[in-house]
């Protein structure tokens, strides 16, 4: 057991690369993925709503990139949790960062009517988030140490 580990992270292994996250900072990213997931949807059916040249849904479209960058924060924020002071893999942090910057960019392509890279990059950017979801909520978190 190495310097300054306890019996019981040496026993989950949490202070080791790669180690499960600790349960308050799994939580804030299970909150944040799954926000930012549902808003990502949200965003594909007022996409949908466009397409069908309905009025109101170029507002909701338009509100929903800014919450889609918003909650993009608090994915970006709680995988950084998980990763440093948690003590968990680096991965979904990296992955986070690029949703986050990349929700600017699809903001950008959208307003620019770009719907040649706004709408397949729309599409990377739900199976990215969906990668995180799908990771946060199958993870375990370790059992906290006294």
């Amino acid at each position: 057991m190495s310097q300054g580990m306890s019996a019981t992270d040496a026993a989950t292994g949490s202070g080791l690369p790669g180690a499960q996250a600790r349960p308050r900072m799994l939580g804030v990213l299970r909150v944040g993925v799954t926000l930012e997931l549902a808003a990502i949807l949200l965003q594909a059916v007022t996409a949908g709503g466009l397409l069908d040249h309905v009025a109101a849904e170029k507002t909701l479209h338009g509100t929903g990139a800014l919450v889609v960058n918003v909650l993009g924060l608090l994915m970006l924020v709680g995988a950084i949790l998980v990763w440093r002071p948690g003590r968990g893999p680096g991965w979904p942090a990296i992955v986070s960062a690029v949703i986050f910057a990349g929700g600017f960019a699809q903001e950008a392509f959208g307003e620019s009517r770009m719907l040649s890279l706004h709408v397949p990059f729309g599409m990377t950017l739900m199976a990215l988030t969906t990668w995180v979801f799908v990771w946060a909520w199958w993870r375990r978190p370790a059992r906290a140490t006294s």
